[in-house]
């Protein structure tokens, strides 16, 4: 029974299918909570004067923070309420720096559906690209998921 209008099933998706998260600025209070969350307090995250000196100019956020971020929102969507039974791998790959004050949002893309040889369930690939407020692609990376099928 779907407690969300919006919660899809395995059999819901369609190979290609598309969507998109709303926008989300990271800001240096995210950089400073997600390095105490993580415990990652490299200097290219927490200290300024250090990472003026690096390519990056100045402080850039964990690559980790960013696929949180992005998770989170299509988490928002609504459409695993229910559904997700399980995450069963995951994969990134980051493209350029994500800095505060920076505006990033995702494509996600359906890239792959395998069924299980279980009847209430399958697998279903999504595809990010994580995209900046100047159109650069920060990050793309995938998370296949077990979903349950519709009517279990």
């Amino acid at each position: 029974m779907k407690t969300n209008p919006n919660v899809k099933y395995f059999d819901d998706f369609t190979l290609g299918e598309s969507f998109e998260t709303n926008g989300i600025t990271i800001d240096q209070g995210d950089i400073t909570q997600f390095a105490g969350l993580s415990g990652d307090y490299n200097p290219l995250h927490t200290d300024e004067e250090y990472a003026k000196a690096t390519q990056f100019k100045g402080r850039i956020s964990h690559g980790m923070l960013v696929v949180a971020k992005m998770t989170g929102k299509f988490n928002q969507l609504g459409y695993w309420d229910g559904s997700v039974m399980g995450m069963l791998e995951t994969g990134w790959t980051f493209l350029a720096p994500v800095k505060a004050g920076d505006t990033i949002f995702a494509k996600i893309t359906v890239s792959e559906l395998k069924e299980s040889s279980k009847k209430d369930r399958g697998a279903a690939t999504l595809k990010f690209d994580v995209i900046n407020q100047r159109g650069e692609r920060t990050t793309e990376g995938f998370l296949k998921l077990l979903l349950r099928k519709s009517g279990y």
